[in-house]
This record gives structure tokens, C-alpha cells and sequence, in this order.
């Protein structure tokens, strides 16, 4: 009779490659953490800027002022009185209620300066009036930050300090 040979895997071979998998997944996990935290700033970052996009073609769509104020942790977008620029418009409530509340989804994405920054878009041209800027975010497991600039034309740029986050141009 014709003896059989033994097929598949000895338990010492799938251990032996359980251990390799196990060291290669420890070495690749800190790198993956910096890659979602990148990936989150980004996102807040392109979120900001498609709000801000929005506040400028709403100014110019409703002829009206609309301003967007930003705090450490995310921003508001508020439109303003037709009769005092300079006041939030109440004529929808007792009190003024924002057009959108925009918060950075992330506890650890937050604005590292120019969180008192301030922008004002005016329906004429659509230009912009900004105050203590540029906004800068960061993100706490990381060490890059991205720079948010509005220049008097109302339009929105994005950069990457010393280009210090990948895919973003460099300032």
C-alpha cells in the first residue's frame, strides 16, 4: 500500500507566523494613528473651508452681510442686520441664532491661533473684512499644523506651515 503523505501546517509553523504577523502590526500601529490624526485634521480643515466658501455665496445671494467667528474649538456663522452691519440679526427670535454651528468633530483638533479671528463677508463683490488672522489648527497627536487665510477678495486658502502635513501646499 501507498502511505499517504501529511498535509497542511505544523502548529509551530502558524506560530511562528502568528509572532511575525504580531511584530509587523506593532510596528505599523503608531504610524497608523498619525495617519487618522493627520486624516482628521484635513477633514476639519476642508470642513471650515467649505463653510466659509458658503457664508461668502450666501452673503451674495441674500445681499446681506454674514460673519464668521471662531472660538479654540470650532465657529459660528452669523448673519447680520440689514439696518446695522455691525449687529447680529435678530429678526427671526428674541435673541440672534447662528446660520450654522460648526465644531471641530475631534476633541483633539483645535485652533492653535487666531481663534478670536473674525470674518466679515460683504455682498458687494464679495469681498472680505478679516480680523486676527490667520486661523491655524492643529491636532494633539501630531505636530503639523494647517493655516486657513481669507484675503479681501473673499476667497479661502489653505497651507501647510513649513509643509508639515502631507498633501496640503506649503506656505
Amino acid at each position: 500500500m501507498k502511505r499517504l503523505m501529511p498535509t497542511g501546517f505544523t502548529l509551530i509553523e502558524l506560530m511562528v507566523v502568528l509572532a511575525i504577523l504580531g511584530i509587523v502590526a506593532l510596528i505599523a500601529a503608531p504610524s497608523f494613528n498619525a495617519f487618522l490624526a493627520r486624516s482628521k485634521l484635513r477633514g476639519a480643515a476642508h470642513e471650515t473651508v467649505a463653510d466659509l466658501q458658503y457664508a461668502r455665496s450666501e452673503s451674495v445671494q441674500k445681499n446681506q452681510v454674514f460673519r464668521v467667528e471662531f472660538s479654540s474649538t470650532g465657529y459660528q456663522i452669523w448673519r447680520m442686520s440689514r439696518t446695522t452691519p455691525t449687529n447680529k440679526d435678530a429678526s427671526t427670535a428674541a435673541a440672534p441664532n447662528p446660520v450654522k454651528v460648526g465644531h471641530w468633530s475631534d476633541s483633539s483638533t483645535a485652533a492653535s491661533s487666531g481663534a478670536s479671528m473674525a470674518v466679515n463677508f460683504n455682498p458687494v463683490r464679495a469681498t472680505a473684512t478679516v480680523s486676527d488672522g490667520p486661523l491655524e489648527l492643529s491636532h494633539a497627536a501630531i505636530a503639523g499644523t494647517l493655516r486657513l487665510r481669507v484675503n479681501t477678495t473673499g476667497r479661502v486658502e489653505m497651507c501647510s506651515p513649513g509643509a508639515s502635513i502631507s498633501g496640503i501646499a506649503a506656505c
